[in-house]
């Protein structure tokens, strides 16, 4: 397993944008952590639902689209290792997607945290 990860790390690329992916879930979290004491028990979270009950959740549910994007690097990574010696490129687009995904689930965090508070 460590020879795997190795090996796909031994890509500049592909290691850059994990680490970045990792740096702003890191971020996510961290922000959620530091006003979790501010937050009320329902928060608005489905902001695309109809009005009322549907778009309210329990606070907890504030780590899904980071916990998510978790999923997502892992499936990402083992996807990315088999196709990393035969096409390169398709293993740089799937680090790069998720660093992408990862960011954007931060800047969701930061507007959904700035809505509440």
């Amino acid at each position: 397993m460590k020879k795997t990860f190795n090996q796909l790390f031994s890509d500049r690329l592909i290691l850059q944008a994990t680490t970045l992916t990792f740096i702003f879930l890191l971020l996510s979290v961290v922000a959620i952590a530091i006003t979790w004491q501010y937050l009320p028990p329902i928060v608005p979270l489905y902001n695309q639902a109809s009005w009322g009950d549907p778009r309210l959740a329990d606070k907890i549910f504030l780590f899904l689209p980071s916990l998510i994007v978790l999923t997502g690097v892992i499936v990402n990574s083992i996807i990315a290792r088999f196709y990393l010696n035969s096409m390169p490129l398709i293993a740089r687009f799937l680090a790069i997607t998720i660093t992408f995904s990862s960011i954007l689930v931060f800047i969701f965090d930061i507007r959904t945290l700035q809505l509440i508070i």
